[in-house]
Parts: C-alpha cells; structure tokens; sequence
C-alpha cells in the first residue's frame, strides 16, 4: 500500500490535479513532488534542482558521497561510513552537516533559489 496524503489535501485548489499526481509509492516520493509556486511550478522545481545540483557537484568527493549514501540511498551514517573508508559514523555526520551546510550557505546567496522557496514556503529569512 503507497503512501497517500492526508484526506482533502490538494496542492492544486483552483484546479484538477495532474493525471498520476499524488500517486507515489512511498513517503518521500511524496515529498520529492513538485511543489505549486511562482508561474510555472514545473520549471521552477526543474530550476531548483538545477542549482542544489550544481552546489552537490561542487563539494568534495567524499561530502558529495556522504550526500548521495545519506540521502538518496538512505543508508545510515554507520554504513556511509563504512563505504567512505572513515574510521566512525560521527564522522560521516560531520562530513554530512559539512555538506548541508555548504549547501544551504548556497541556496541562501543565490537570489533565484531564494526567490522559489519563498514563493513555496514563505519568508525564510526570519
């Protein structure tokens, strides 16, 4: 049984959702859908993944790794450390905070991006 948003929820209220919209099997593929904001929500959230990839590809090999066993492969910090060759889990969650933050410092001194979040998400500058 795939996850399903809470009962009423609809991120399109003036309009049908999208065919297949809403329809993901888990959780985070719930999450990871493209969220209503600005003109065009689709090229907006193209846009957006454009810029955090390029600031994941800016980060060192083995942040960038940390990044990708964490997050997209969900493996724990114990196993991303293992894979990276570190000695222990709680340095592969400093190397994973180091990445997330060099990240974030990213998204907030790029106007652009903060111009789609806030159009999603409100101010974040308080």
């Amino acid at each position: 049984m795939g996850f399903k948003p809470p009962a009423g929820f609809n991120d399109f209220p003036d309009q049908h959702s999208p065919e297949g919209y809403m329809s993901s099997d888990t959780a985070t593929e719930w999450l990871m859908q493209p969220s209503v904001g600005g003109s065009h929500p689709e090229l907006d959230t193209l846009e957006l993944k454009e810029i955090i990839g390029a600031l994941v590809d800016s980060l060192d090999d083995v942040d960038r790794e940390m990044i990708h066993l964490i997050f997209y492969e969900q493996c724990t910090f114990s196993q991303a450390a293992k894979a990276c060759g570190l000695r222990a889990k709680s340095y592969a969650w400093r190397k994973a905070n180091r990445a997330l933050t060099t990240i974030s410092i990213g998204l907030r001194s790029n106007p652009r991006a903060m111009e789609i979040l806030s159009e999603r998400y409100g101010n974040l500058n308080g």
